[in-house]
């Protein structure tokens, strides 16, 4: 029949990237499961705290707050969207939060983007030792579907393979 127009056969490709999709997955399983004290933290008072920031957000609005910290350049971004479908956080209490306000925040420096105007990386807010947020799960749940997502091709392509109906 016709000559293969790829270098490397079906099941090689395949099964390197299965084998990519697990290593990232599992890379996330771990980064978010981190433990509070594991992440930055990031101290001072509030300067403000607002449902919007210059033109943001873009969509969904009142599902998001806006904390500006005077020890840092850019306000933080927090999605606390709670209706059915969204990630919604573990718990949040940051409308008792006010100006002046000194809180601590445990931020993930990996997920820290430097080109963005706001960071969105704020995985736990305290005020008084006491909890005002806490992010959800959701990364974990995305982690644990594209781990499975990856399992299944691996064992889908090894499968054919041993069919006879994939080179």
């Amino acid at each position: 029949m016709g000559k293969l127009i790829y270098d490397k056969p079906l099941f090689l490709k395949t099964i390197w990237g299965a084998i990519a999709i697990v290593a990232m997955s599992v890379y996330g399983l771990i980064e978010s499961s981190k433990k509070k004290e594991e992440f930055k933290t990031v101290s001072g008072q509030i300067e403000f705290i607002a449902q919007k920031y210059q033109d943001l957000p873009v969509r969904d609005f009142g599902k998001y707050r806006y904390i500006k910290i005077n020890s840092e350049a850019k306000p933080f971004e927090i999605f606390t969207g709670k209706e059915s479908g969204d990630f919604k956080p573990e718990m949040e209490k940051l409308d008792q939060l006010k100006p002046g306000d000194e809180v601590v925040l445990y931020v993930n420096s990996i997920a820290e983007k430097q080109a963005e105007i706001v960071s969105r990386s704020v995985e736990v807010i305290e005020h008084n030792n006491l909890p005002y947020y806490i992010a959800g799960n959701g990364k974990f749940k995305i982690f644990i579907f594209s781990l499975c997502v990856g399992l299944g091709l691996a064992v889908w392509v090894i499968i054919f393979k041993y069919l006879g109906k994939i080179i």
